[in-house]
């Protein structure tokens, strides 16, 4: 029974169910942690089992797709490049279908920072799209959305391999012509009440709101996890830090795994067999097998996984950079693509103090005493002001490493 789900460690929070219920029988509500579980009114289910079918933690098989082919990719786009997390390719995807008159859904925060799901159908607003979001993502909104758009126009989704599985089960297989889904290799997902701790903390030290956030901003610390900035407005003005401590705990906090929803440990999803048509992740360390890319900028790691993810990359073979790789590497790489974030033993009691002592939480990830992450900052901010000088010691450190 669905009413069984609201203590069910499976459930990822999709809202498919939600969406897929005529009766509206189902709703969404908030555990202690923020993360948002299915409830059931009985008085108005009428055990048609809707929920069932399209439930991503009671499906996990059903629209997985064989291991395909493995790339090295970057946008030829230096600017689209600079401002993505890794190398461009969701990007390149998103300005194909909007080309085609098409429509692209993904993470995007609101004014309030909340982090929802919308879509998007003009490259200008592609940016409010563009970058990794570690927290989870509300999807529930979209799912009616995009099964009407699917009637006459194309539509591309990014989101978690949950999350593109929750979808492409509510959409139903006669129906999935012109929907084109990329998933995300994920470390797992946090909650939005957490993220709003870290986010709170940060606007009370700086004394202002924020009004933008990128977790991976490569003008701080080049193609890097720990380069996250913020613009903050304060007194009518826009001031942007590009680093600090209370951000960096943050990231810190969600590398550890101790944040992570519960299914997240023993998620579904982390196997060969992916559930989108193109899978997209960092490619690091992709100067060990690749060596003419310059990974400074960043490079993604491309898993094409259907014949409509294939035909894709070759109409937009002209917009970026393309080297077949190998599985192997991949794995060696990134873990999360065949096994789950393990469940550290902080994750027991992180959330205990969420309500009465949230700065706590802070506490534990925040660097105390002298920062060396802040040290390898500075250094690369003055390298940065003469491009032949870093040039040089970006050469010299892939010398050393070959």
């Amino acid at each position: 029974m669905i009413q069984d789900v609201v203590e069910c460690l499976d459930c990822v929070g999709c809202g498919a169910c939600i969406a897929a219920c005529h009766k509206h029988a189902i709703n969404f509500t908030e555990n202690k942690e923020g993360f948002y579980y299915p409830v059931v009114n009985k008085d108005l289910c009428v055990e048609c089992g809707l929920c069932r079918k399209v439930c991503p933690a009671l499906n996990s098989g059903m629209v997985k797709h064989q291991k395909g082919a493995v790339y090295a990719a970057v946008n030829r786009d230096l600017n689209i490049l600079l401002n993505s997390s890794s190398g461009g390719m969701f990007s390149a995807i998103a300005e194909y279908v909007i080309n085609k008159g098409g429509v692209v859904f993904g993470a995007a925060f609101d004014e309030r920072m909340i982090l929802c799901h919308r879509g998007v159908d003009n490259i200008e607003e592609l940016s409010l799209l563009r970058g990794s979001k570690y927290l989870q993502s509300n999807i529930s909104s979209v799912f009616v959305q995009i099964k009407d758009l699917l009637k006459k126009r194309l539509v591309y989704f990014v989101g978690t391999s949950c999350q593109v599985s929750a979808l492409k089960l509510y959409i139903g297989k006669n129906q999935t012509d012109n929907l084109l889904t990329s998933d995300i290799v994920c470390h797992g997902v946090p909650s939005q009440k957490v993220f709003n701790v870290f986010i709170k903390a940060f606007e009370q030290k700086k004394g202002g709101k924020i009004v933008s956030y990128n977790f991976r901003d490569k003008s701080v610390n080049g193609w890097n996890c720990c380069s996250s900035s913020s613009s903050i407005k304060k007194n009518r003005r826009k001031h942007k830090y590009k680093y600090d401590r209370i951000l960096n705990a943050y990231f810190a906090a969600f590398i550890s795994g101790s944040i992570n929803r519960e299914c997240c440990y023993k998620c579904k999803y982390t196997t060969e067999e992916r559930v989108s048509d193109v899978t997209l992740a960092d490619f690091w360390g992709v100067d060990k097998y690749h060596k003419d890319f310059h990974c400074d900028y960043g490079v993604s790691l491309v898993l094409v996984n259907t014949e409509k993810g294939r035909k894709i990359l070759s109409d937009i073979g002209s917009k970026i950079k393309l080297v077949r790789s190998e599985y192997k590497y991949a794995e060696e790489i990134n873990k999360c693509l065949y096994e789950s974030t393990p469940r550290p033993v902080l994750r027991n009691s992180i959330y205990e103090c969420i309500d009465d002592n949230p700065n706590k939480i802070i506490d534990v990830f925040i660097v105390k005493g002298f920062d060396v992450g802040y040290v390898k900052y500075s250094i690369k901010k003055i390298l940065r002001t003469n491009p032949n000088l870093y040039a040089w010691l970006y050469d010299k450190k892939k010398q050393l490493k070959s």
